[in-house]
């Protein structure tokens, strides 16, 4: 078990004492796991990098929209639609996009890292790596994770363009060209 080997390894280096040393696999091959962690937060960091993109993106397509729409938003502001209203349909609207975009990533996700565990399709050069293939590890929970965070992402870049459709004044709005 890769939780319990260092006490495991303790308690074997106590029972065979002196001149005996136990050491881990991790102890054998500390620079890999190191540069294993390393590579993690770099790939943290480019995959937030991502959602952070894609969240702008959200936000200059609705402003877009908004744009677009604002005679039949003045309309519907004319005709008694409520500020909070109008910022509803944006932000459903943006809802939408995270939505189906989560959704559409994770499935692609799960695809791509089934297919690299079942298949190792990247492959590493065994005279440089103990090990053949980039490894996968897939847990339900970084999956939800991360859809948990993009969809909420989606949701606070829509608040800014619902906002602005929201503040719209009917008159203006309806003389917008």
């Amino acid at each position: 078990n890769l939780d319990t080997v260092n006490e495991v390894a303790l308690e074997i280096n106590d029972s065979l004492g002196y001149p005996f040393r136990v050491r881990t696999w991790y102890d054998n091959h500390r620079n890999l796991f190191a540069w294993m962690e390393i590579e993690e937060m770099g790939m943290f960091a480019i995959l937030s990098l991502i959602i952070v993109v894609a969240a702008f993106n959200i936000i200059g397509s609705l402003t877009m929209v908004v744009l677009e729409k604002t005679k039949e938003i003045g309309i519907l502001k004319a005709m008694g639609a409520l500020p909070s209203q109008i910022r509803k349909i944006f932000v459903f609207q943006g809802m939408i996009i995270g939505v189906s975009g989560t959704i559409l990533g994770t499935i692609l996700g799960f695809i791509l890292c089934w297919l690299q565990k079942t298949y190792e399709l990247i492959s590493l050069p065994g005279d440089v790596y103990i090990i053949y293939a980039v490894p996968i590890e897939m847990e339900l929970h970084h999956f939800a994770f991360v859809s948990v965070v993009s969809i909420l992402l989606c949701w606070l870049a829509s608040i800014y363009p619902a906002h602005k459709a929201a503040q719209l004044l009917p008159v203006e709005a309806i003389n917008y060209n």
